[in-house]
């Protein structure tokens, strides 16, 4: 779905207005800010740890790290933007577009990104992974 498509609803001018995203869908924290021309302009990503020896991650545990590494990333894709100029957050909240659809580690990430939104009184986009 296209950038202005999904974002018709918010006003935003070509400079200085931007979209916060965030994804906690899988094995990496990651945290975007997009301008209005669709341009990343900030990136945070930081990896999940996991064990040596192990195959990988009970949601439990990835979800306990993403919601540690979320105050960082945000604070390092902030550090030179005003809150002001976040106009909407976009945020991955189900695996895929499905009904029941649900992973307890797009909670972390919908969790922070419903926060954001509602304490800059800006919209919550939703999106499936």
């Amino acid at each position: 779905m296209a950038f202005s498509v999904v974002f018709q609803g918010v006003k935003m001018k070509e400079t200085n207005e931007f979209v916060m995203a965030i994804d906690t869908s899988n094995y990496t924290t990651s945290i975007a800010i997009v301008d209005y021309n669709q341009n990343i302009i900030k990136d945070e990503r930081k990896t999940l740890r996991v064990k040596q020896g192990e195959r990988g991650l009970r949601q439990s545990h990835a979800l306990f790290q993403h919601l540690e590494n979320l105050p960082l990333l945000i604070e390092n894709a902030l550090f030179d933007i005003d809150n002001k100029n976040i106009k909407a957050i976009a945020v991955s909240d189900r695996p895929r577009p499905a009904e029941g659809s649900y992973m307890p580690v797009f909670k972390a990430g919908l969790t922070i990104g419903s926060v954001i939104a509602s304490s800059l009184s800006i919209p919550l986009f939703k999106f499936s992974h």
